[in-house]
């Protein structure tokens, strides 16, 4: 895969793409401290061939998401044994799609994958779910501040605002976005951490 490396522009945009965090977090009210603003530490565009995603998948709606969230260790044990068949990241992600809609069409019911990324046809796991993306160029992002809820709210417009500064437009069609955590992710307040984003985009 090729890459190419850019960096942060602060903007605010499509905030609201973003669903919710596993497991809750704690926000900066709670503690009345406020924190460094949130900022791009690196990104890439990557050609990939296409790939799977394969997890566990509920309609993105924030309970059903904390809940299987909450149940990822009865299925992600399998996903990790399967290692070999890994792309762009081996990192657990939250994985959104539009069930073929159009993004942005009237009516879209979006989708929430927890799971990760493997090679186009990987063998699905009895009582998995998967979604297959065809070839394309995907945004890899990554995000750092320090609070997950300043992460999870501002990295969107920060990520879509450098996809679309770079001349890449993010496809309406085929559209997907996984929020991609870290490995040792903490969700307290007020300790550093990064929160990536996989985004399917094209050059314009």
């Amino acid at each position: 895969m090729k890459a190419r490396i850019f960096h942060p522009v602060l903007c605010a945009a499509l905030a609201s793409v973003s669903c919710v965090a596993p497991n809750g977090f704690k926000t900066e009210n709670e503690n009345m401290i406020q924190n460094p603003p949130v900022e791009l530490e690196s990104a890439e565009y990557l050609d990939s061939p296409g790939f799977r995603f394969i997890g566990k998948d509920v309609e993105c709606n924030p309970p059903l998401i904390r809940e299987v969230w909450k149940r990822k260790d009865e299925f992600m044990p399998v996903l990790d044994a399967m290692a070999e068949h890994s792309v762009i990241t081996g990192n657990e992600c939250g994985f959104m799609h539009f069930n073929n809609r159009r993004f942005g069409e009237p009516g879209e019911r979006m989708r929430y994958i927890v799971g990760k990324f493997f090679k186009a046809g990987t063998p699905v796991p009895d009582g998995l779910d998967f979604w297959d993306v065809p070839a394309g160029a995907v945004a890899f992002v990554k995000c750092r501040g320090w609070s997950e809820d300043d992460l999870v709210r501002q990295s969107p417009g920060i990520v879509y605002s450098k996809i679309a500064a770079d001349a890449y437009v993010v496809l309406p069609d085929n559209y997907f976005q996984a929020e991609v955590y870290e490995k040792i992710h903490s969700h307290e307040a007020h300790v550093e951490s990064w929160l990536g984003y996989a985004v399917s985009c094209a050059t314009k």
